[in-house]
């Protein structure tokens, strides 16, 4: 039975393409929005790399001098070197087969299409900045949402040691790790939470470029991703198939590096590592640790008059309080009620390894007085 003309009603095509259209484009804009926010709060860094020279660091002129050779030695040995011809007044060295140069090969290719060494050096280290300081804000993202991204970029790029490693002491290689670390455990924290493909291929990707990239820092910081991802495996609500996973994106990068670290172990017995870490030396890790009142006294200003001061290495306060903060919000019940609503927080593991991080790498990275 079809009901009379006079009481079917004839709605209005309407079409939601505009509507979805709007969606993207405001979607599109606030990532505009944060991507030039984020990147303006993190100018004041950039600005060492600013004025075409290198900053005044013990070991940033070192490198520079590598760059150019392993330009040389990509011509005449090939394109992953583990010798080096042009050093040693001609000799050659064997530096690349026990320190990686990946850190460097972007500096290579903007020298190939027409920088100098040295401005190649300073882009690169510029945009090392930008990725440290954006993987900072994925890792906060990923479990607190935009504003949590934002404090961990700040507190990332400006913390002590990262403005100590560059441009102060001119690590290089160090300081590519430190600013691929966050997207380690930012993909780690993918393959747990949505255990996609994709996300396991990025995870077993970031983390292979990771260990060669500083040998102190790939020792360091697999250990701390093999914390975390403890903590991810922990709060994950099928343990079973995380732990699958997470140790696929933590083993699979180790045998695809095996050409890198293999030869390292296998060949000491030929350099003579031993009489570089005699004991007494300064690469002797005995003197490379700092008394607890040092690493705990409270910041100090800068003496302009001095052209080399000495470095006072010391917690990042902000950071230590920041971290402090989210332990009690986890902890301390009127806090946690005011934070949580009284309910337990799933995300409380979160904030304590975002403490662990920022206490972990404060503490025990090693300090070279050289």
């Amino acid at each position: 039975m079809t009901a009379p003309t006079w009481l079917q009603v004839r709605w209005p095509k309407v079409s939601l393409t505009p509507i979805l259209d709007w969606l993207r484009w405001r979607r599109l804009g606030h990532s505009l929005l944060v991507l030039l926010v984020g990147t303006a709060l993190m100018l004041p860094a950039l600005h060492p790399m600013m004025f075409g020279a290198l900053p005044e660091s013990p070991d940033g002129q070192l490198h520079l001098y590598r760059l150019v050779a392993l330009d040389h030695a990509i011509d005449t040995v090939g394109l992953w070197p583990r010798f080096a011809p042009a050093l040693h007044f001609g000799y050659g060295s064997p530096i690349f087969n026990y320190y990686a140069p990946l850190a460097m090969y972007p500096m290579v290719a903007l020298h190939r299409i027409g920088f100098t060494h040295l401005n190649a050096l300073l882009i690169t280290m510029s945009v090392f900045t930008l990725l440290a300081g954006w993987g900072a804000y994925k890792l906060g993202e990923q479990w607190r949402g935009p504003l949590s991204g934002g404090i961990a970029l700040l507190s990332y790029v400006y913390a002590p040691y990262m403005l100590y490693d560059w441009p102060r002491r001119g690590a290089v290689p160090e300081y590519a790790a430190l600013a691929l670390l966050p997207w380690v455990m930012w993909a780690f924290g993918q393959v747990a939470l949505k255990g996609r493909r994709i996300d396991l291929l990025a995870a077993v990707a970031l983390y292979a470029l990771f260990i060669p990239l500083h040998n102190v820092t790939t020792l360091f910081g697999s250990g701390l991703l093999l914390f975390y991802a403890g903590l991810l495996w922990w709060s994950s609500e099928d343990r079973r198939k995380t732990a699958l996973r997470l140790l696929l994106a933590f083993g699979v990068p180790i045998i695809l590096t095996t050409v890198y670290w293999w030869p390292a172990l296998g060949e000491t017995a030929y350099v003579s590592l031993e009489r570089v870490m005699e004991r007494g030396s300064d690469f002797d890790f005995r003197v490379n640790f700092d008394s607890l009142a040092s690493l705990f006294a409270l910041p100090y200003p800068a003496d302009l008059t001095q052209l080399a001061p000495p470095v006072r290495r010391v917690l990042g306060w902000p950071q230590l309080i920041l971290g402090l903060a989210a332990l009690a919000m986890i902890q301390w019940p009127p806090i946690k009620r005011f934070w949580v609503g009284g309910e337990r927080d799933p995300n409380g593991l979160a904030k304590l390894q975002t403490w662990s991080l920022g206490l972990l790498r404060s503490i025990i990275v090693v300090n070279y007085k050289i």
